[in-house]
């Protein structure tokens, strides 16, 4: 029997009995290990072993990518994913000018493409607020919204289409027939190839139904505008989010009267807009006292929305939206408490494609 602690040396060939012993032994040094790949795998990559056992290339460390420096504090900010490795940014200039910027990922970095003003035709001043913008996946295009102080707190949309990183822009749509919009944000329905964009008109919830088409399929003719919408939301902001499984929108604000969280459902056809009943929590666990602190996101494998929030009592928790037809459902549950301690602001959530989702708060 060979073991471990017998010392072998001066031995120039063995045969594969005494090998296989040997190694059965513990003797000596080296082997190898055999593990399946999870995804692409190329040589040079750093690995780690999953918890199903199998090995996958880590992702590179995402690092800090500078769009604009010299900018003054900018409250009304966006960003969408665009595939195809490209993003774009929406924001305010220190001169007040409501810019946008296409990016190029690669690995871990981003190469912005050149400024280009979005508000240059109409919707220009100071007071840009409520800026928004969504991705037609089906043309590639992009259409931005926002509204502006100086200009009687007007709403505009603005279609443009993306060669590489340079924005060719359509001609600006006013909304909401002149008034005075708040609370402004956009939806797209890639499947009827339509936008929606929610607004309030003085304490009225409104909405504006919106296609591309003409040259570039940059021209925006408002399909429905200045149509009334159950709630009472307040004055500072909302989200939406589509719902690729049930190719419904799905709204959610605060109540202007009780900062309760409400939801509704928009179901988008070619020129109208059907909504379902208004979901309204209650009570200080099912309120929020700012607009930065909630968020929502669509989860792709278990389809169904999911939202996060802070409610009034500090309590930070999570749930899942539920349709059927137009009536929305919700369970959530409780994910942080730090005993009525002010600790969570500035939510938001996104979701990977295997159902994984990531909550950020400071």
């Amino acid at each position: 029997v060979i073991t471990i602690a017998r010392a072998l040396s001066n031995i120039t060939s063995i045969d594969a009995t005494t090998a296989a012993a040997i190694g059965a032994g513990g003797v000596g040094g080296g082997g190898s290990i055999e593990l399946t790949a999870s995804g692409s795998i190329t040589a040079g990559n750093l690995v780690g072993v999953t918890p199903s056992g199998s090995v996958s290339a880590l992702k590179a460390k995402s690092t800090k990518n500078t769009i604009e420096t010299s900018l003054s504090n900018r409250t009304y900010i966006g960003s969408k994913y665009l595939g195809s490795n490209k993003i774009i940014a929406l924001y305010m200039t220190a001169s007040n000018i409501l810019v946008a910027r296409v990016g190029t990922i690669s690995g871990a970095s981003i190469s912005f493409g050149s400024s280009q003003q979005v508000n240059s035709d109409a919707g220009t001043g100071t007071g840009v607020a409520y800026v928004s913008v969504v991705h037609d996946s089906n043309t590639g295009n992009v259409v931005f919204f926002w509204s502006v102080g100086s200009d009687s707190d007007k709403g505009y949309l603005r279609a443009a289409s993306i060669s590489g990183t340079t924005l060719t822009f359509g001609s600006s749509v006013n909304v909401a027939s002149n008034s005075a919009i708040f609370n402004g944000f956009l939806g797209w329905d890639p499947d009827t190839q339509r936008g929606l964009a929610v607004y309030s008109v003085s304490s009225t919830f409104k909405y504006s139904l919106f296609s591309l088409g003409g040259t570039g399929n940059r021209t925006i003719t408002l399909e429905q505008d200045n149509q009334g919408i159950s709630g009472n939301p307040r004055q500072d902001g909302g989200q939406m989010v589509y719902n690729t499984t049930d190719d419904k929108m799905l709204i959610m604000f605060r109540n202007a009267s009780t900062n309760s969280l409400n939801y509704i459902c928009a179901d988008i056809g070619s020129s109208s807009v059907t909504f379902g009943s208004l979901l309204t929590g209650s009570g200080s666990s099912e309120n929020t006292s700012n607009s930065t602190n909630f968020g929502i996101t669509f989860i792709p494998t278990l389809n169904k929305v999911g939202y996060t929030f802070k409610n009034e009592n500090n309590v930070l928790k999570a749930g899942l939206l539920s349709l059927s037809g137009t009536t929305i459902t919700k369970n959530e549950t409780i994910l942080l408490d730090h005993g009525n301690v002010n600790d969570y602001s500035n939510m938001n959530i996104a979701a990977e494609p295997d159902g994984k989702c990531l909550i950020v708060f400071s």
